[in-house]
Order: C-alpha cells, then structure tokens, then sequence
C-alpha cells in the first residue's frame, strides 16, 4: 500500500471531503472504523481467513496484536473512531456476518471477564488498552482537530502543525508518497496550542506494517523537551496492556517490531 493512503486516512480523509459537495469539509466528516455491525467482529476478522479476513497462519499473539493496532490507529485517526460493542473485549461471532437477527448467548455481551485480573486474561489486557486509548484521545484535543491539518510551520517553535516521517527520521517527501514498498510511516502533530492544558509539547505515532523489525530514528526533540513512550502494540508489552503508565524516556533511536503501532509524547 502506497504511504499517502495511509497519511490520508490517518488525517482525516480529507482528500474524499475536500473534493466532495460538502461546503464546509472538516476531519469529523470522517468516520473511521474497521469492522462494524453488519460484517466480521473485529477478532474475527483477524482470526478467519476468507472474505476480507486474515488469520495471520493461526498465531494468536499476532491476531491479538492486529486488534491493538486497530485501536491505535482509529483513536489516532483525525475523525470520528467508530467500534462495534464488544470488539474491545476481543469477542468472537463464530466468523459469522450481521447477527443483529440471532438472539442466543453467542452473540450476548458478556461483561464478567473484564473484572478479572489483567495478568490472567487477554480479554482483559485488551480492554484496560482500549480504556487507555480513549482517555487519550480525550485528553489530547489536537487528535480531534476543527480543520484538517496543512502541514505548514505555525508557531514560534518552528514545527508543522503534522509532520511526516520515514525510519530514518527523514521527512517524507516527492516520490515516497506513492512507493509501494514502504512499509513503514510515522507522524509528529504539534501540540503547542494546548501545551498549558496537557504539558505536551508534541505527539509522535509510528506505524510499521512491515512483518519486519525496524530500527526508527525520532525526530529530534525541541529544547529541555524528550520523548516518552505512551504505548507500544507489540506482543512483548501485552502483559502491561500495552500501556506505559509512568510513560519511559527514550533516546533518539527506537526499535519497533514487526507490524505494530508506536505512540509518544514529548514533554
């Protein structure tokens, strides 16, 4: 897949609104989802291997992981992030389409689990990660941008108010936005406007859908300013939910496994 597809949904679609009818294009014209209602939870559709589907050769851990990047990348999405009831909670329809007709317990929502302990549940994992992601969300009202994003300076700090990057650290530029041997594609937003309200000074979201693992330069921090990691999908965090609660300080160099998604603060 080419970069600019993925930079283009990540900000909000605006290449279909702009173009569009609408009079007044904004990012919340964008609703973004994955699975819905009417088709494949989102388990399974990481879990079968047929119609849009994908099993990842049976590996639970990788299937497990593809339902975190999915949360990633909605709640780091400009727009409106949309999830089907229950796909938080890692449930499973049996790989059956729209069974908004069936009423029997294998469609019901069952909440128990979710008061277990973390460290003897996935279900459980993934759920406090969701919990954290959108708290996050909230938090950080430049995610839910009024206007798409221009990628022009805009403050005294000098940064763009999105930024796009390759692993070198390098932006992204010309020809890069349609190869489609990339697989790798990282954002910094500026974050200055609400600095006072958070303390963040920036946010950094890295996606690598390489299988590969990948040696990330970040980019280089403003004065007195490091980079935090907030959460990492990759399997060897799910036993923290793959949230960093007391966010760890980086050095410029990070390392991201094979298809995960990478979220920091800098502050």
């Amino acid at each position: 897949i080419a970069p600019w597809r993925v930079a283009n949904v990540l900000a909000g679609s605006d290449q279909q609104f702009r173009n569009g009818t609408r009079k007044d294009p904004r990012p919340f014209n964008s609703i973004n989802y994955i699975a819905s209602h009417d088709g494949l939870t989102l388990r399974d559709l990481y879990c079968c291997n047929w119609d849009d589907g994908w099993d990842h050769s049976g590996d639970e851990t990788e299937q497990r992981k593809a339902v975190r990047n999915a949360f990633a990348l909605m709640m780091v999405s400009a727009g409106v992030p949309m999830f089907m009831g229950g796909d938080e909670c890692f449930r499973s329809q049996d790989n059956r389409h729209n069974t908004v007709a069936i009423d029997d317990p294998s469609v019901y929502l069952n909440w128990d689990h979710c008061h277990a302990p973390a460290e003897n549940d996935h279900r459980v994992r993934l759920y406090r990660f969701v919990q954290h992601l959108i708290l996050f969300r909230h938090t950080h009202t430049i995610l839910r941008p009024e206007h798409y994003f221009n990628g022009q300076s805009r403050n005294e700090n000098g940064l763009k108010d999105i930024t796009w990057y390759r692993s070198d650290g390098t932006e992204v530029g010309g020809s890069d936005w349609s190869n489609t041997q990339s697989n790798f594609l990282s954002f910094r937003i500026d974050n200055s406007q609400f600095y006072e309200k958070t303390g963040v000074s920036s946010l950094y979201v890295a996606y690598n859908w390489n299988s590969h693992f990948a040696d990330v330069t970040l980019p280089r921090n403003l004065p007195s300013k490091r980079w935090h990691r907030l959460s990492d999908t990759a399997a060897w965090m799910e036993y923290l939910c793959n949230i960093d609660c007391n966010p760890t300080m980086l050095d410029n160099h990070y390392g991201m496994h094979g298809r995960t998604v990478l979220i920091l603060i800098e502050k």
